[in-house]
């Protein structure tokens, strides 16, 4: 459960491989061209080769990372969300959450620009910066 805003998670992170979500974000991307982006993201962070550094699990279709090791709550976070989302997301747009209590912020902008807002959050947040290019 989330305080207030745009605040830390306050419970704890269940993480999944991102292997899996690779392919759980393929599958849905096949059946579902609007959310390519979303596997465009994940493959952005295999191919970074900061996977290693960074914990990721879905909640529904929204994609929630965090640094490595995963603290105790609250637990900063960068939120993807997805068409489906609690939040709504118009077509054609994508949001990402920095779900913290030091740089709290939120980010809409056109899918195609997905990834490098991905990351400008995950730098934001987390300092994380891909290895290679992602």
């Amino acid at each position: 459960m989330r305080s207030n805003g745009l605040s830390a998670w306050t419970e704890d992170f269940h993480e999944v491989p991102w292997s899996e979500i690779a392919r759980f974000y393929r599958g849905l991307s096949e059946r579902h061209p609007h959310m390519q982006h979303l596997t465009d993201i994940v493959d952005s962070v295999v191919r970074s080769g900061r996977d290693r550094d960074m914990a990721a699990t879905m909640s529904m279709h929204d994609l929630i990372v965090t640094a490595r090791p995963v603290s105790e709550a609250p637990i900063e976070e960068v939120v993807v969300r997805a068409p489906g989302s609690l939040v709504e997301v118009a077509d054609g747009t994508v949001i990402v959450e920095c779900l913290s209590d030091v740089n709290p912020g939120q980010i809409v902008g056109p899918v195609g620009e997905a990834v490098p807002l991905f990351w400008h959050c995950v730098a934001t947040v987390f300092s994380i910066m891909p290895l290679s290019k992602g």
